[in-house]
């Protein structure tokens, strides 16, 4: 959907030919391209989800885009893979966040309104929780050098519950 796998399959075909050695290529290339595979991802799961909170971050996604500026270039080069950093991914999840939480508040005094915005606001709150958790996972297995982390992979399940729904129990509040 937004075309990263190419930019990422290229990336590694020349990383990779101007490598000497095949390890240190993996090592790299893992702590290179984390942060771009990771928005990637959580783009797919906001635009494939059809839950009340994805929703809502799809909405936040297109004001970003289409008010443009700084944040809007953040997350496209993070998506062309120019800027590899963890803490710009979890500036631009904030924001996003953010936005998506303010719009969630209902301008009606109806309490239905209100209880629909809590479950909202809960169940976001909730899976971007379980984001954070994982980049921060993922900048200190970077850190150690890590390749694969199982914490990384189980924080990311938890907020991408479109795309793992088998772990979707543990992220849904009851209602």
């Amino acid at each position: 959907m937004t075309a990263v796998g190419l930019t990422l399959g290229f990336g590694d075909a020349l990383t990779l030919a101007e490598s000497d050695d095949f390890d240190d290529f993996v090592a790299n290339r893992f702590r290179e391209i984390r942060a771009s595979e990771m928005l990637a991802m959580g783009f797919y799961e906001i635009f494939a989800d059809h839950r009340d909170e994805a929703l809502a971050l799809r909405h936040a996604i297109y004001r970003i885009w289409r008010k443009g500026g700084g944040t809007a270039d953040r997350s496209l080069g993070l998506l062309a893979c120019e800027d590899t950093s963890e803490i710009s991914l979890g500036f631009i999840g904030a924001l996003t966040v953010a936005g998506a939480i303010v719009r969630t508040i209902p301008r009606s005094v109806k309490p239905n309104a209100w209880r629909r915005a809590a479950v909202t606001v809960r169940r976001l709150t909730s899976r971007i929780g379980w984001f954070i958790r994982a980049v921060w996972q993922l900048r200190k297995s970077t850190a150690k050098g890590e390749v694969q982390n199982e914490r990384v992979h189980d924080h990311l399940a938890r907020s991408f519950v479109a795309t793992s729904p088998q772990q979707e129990r543990l992220v849904r509040p009851s209602d």
